[in-house]
């Protein structure tokens, strides 16, 4: 009972630190999304950074399991799991206060202003069309782009980092067991001597 507790701790100790690592890398790639509405070149890096998240967790759990286990030793699903699944849930926090943070004391509308101009745009324009924006409401109304980020001003700080939260919730399950799939090591190495 002694050692399940010990690995716990051990596992909780190393996914907050490695939750802070990944929290960091999210706030990164959210502050190279809000300069990609003015500098559209960084939205290759941003789509790369967010598509790449995955693989960052994936290599922190590797580090994880590394610095745990002697290579002689089995590295469970569960374990790499837990893991994975708590150190998502660390950096969401860290990733929530961060927009907390931005949004209630630094932004001031300037996402919005950004992403509204950028809306405006005579391609961007013509693109939305293109896929039917703006959208007809089941009431008849028509809801503009100016609408719709008028709609995403009214929507609070804390709502958008509870967001965050509730999506990493959602999500995090799913990635943490592929995760915990890829690191576990079922029969130990052969150590040769």
């Amino acid at each position: 009972m002694e050692r399940t507790v010990n690995n716990f701790r051990q596992t909780n100790a190393f996914a907050m630190q490695y939750g802070l690592l990944l929290g960091g890398w999210g706030l990164l790639n959210l502050f190279i999304m809000i300069l990609s509405f003015s500098q559209t070149f960084l939205s290759v890096v941003n789509t790369l950074m967010f598509i790449g998240s995955p693989v960052v967790a994936t290599l922190l759990a590797l580090r994880f399991r590394r610095n745990v286990t002697l290579k002689s030793e089995v590295f469970t699903l569960g374990r790499g799991f837990v893991f994975s699944l708590m150190m998502g849930i660390y950096a969401a926090l860290w990733i929530a206060a961060g927009v907390f943070v931005y949004l209630s004391y630094f932004d001031h509308g300037y996402v919005f202003d950004v992403y509204e101009q950028m809306l405006k745009q005579p391609q961007v324009v013509e693109e939305l069309s293109r896929n039917g924006f703006p959208l007809t409401m089941p009431d008849g109304s028509v809801l503009t782009p100016e609408e719709l980020v008028a709609g995403m001003r009214g929507i609070s700080a804390a709502n958008y980092a509870g967001l965050i939260i509730y999506i990493t919730v959602l999500s995090a399950p799913v990635f943490s067991l592929v995760i915990g799939l890829i690191c576990r090591r079922t029969s130990p190495l052969k150590i040769e001597r």
